[in-house]
């Protein structure tokens, strides 16, 4: 948990920010490629730990899957490229087959775009 607070929040809620919540004269390409640096960072050490395991803290879904998971529906859902991670993928949809992760988490964020 610890790991999604310092390091893959902040620069996925950067990358959101840039692409979802800004009006498009108001988006920085400079300021977006830098978090998506820092973002695509934190999910080549999670690709690298879910290709041990199923789940990041080992075989049981854990409270790490809950935190990380929660910004991955938006991270696949905006429109930005994303490099190939099987493992991540694989992770991510299994978190998709979870009834409580399509209720809570797979949800609409259209209020959060500019109008």
């Amino acid at each position: 948990m610890d790991f999604t607070n310092t390091t893959l929040m902040q620069p996925f809620v950067g990358v959101f920010f840039q692409v979802v919540r800004f009006p498009p004269e108001e988006r920085s390409f400079s300021v977006l490629e830098k978090h998506l640096k820092r973002l695509h960072a934190a999910l080549d050490v999670m690709e690298g730990r879910l290709t041990r395991s199923m789940w990041l803290g080992g075989e049981a879904f854990t409270l790490a899957d809950i935190a990380a998971g929660a910004p991955m529906f938006r991270y696949h859902d905006i429109g930005i490229e994303r490099p190939e991670r099987p493992a991540l993928l694989a992770w991510y949809q299994r978190l998709t087959e979870r009834g409580a992760f399509r209720a809570n988490v797979m949800t609409s964020y259209d209020e959060l775009r500019p109008s």
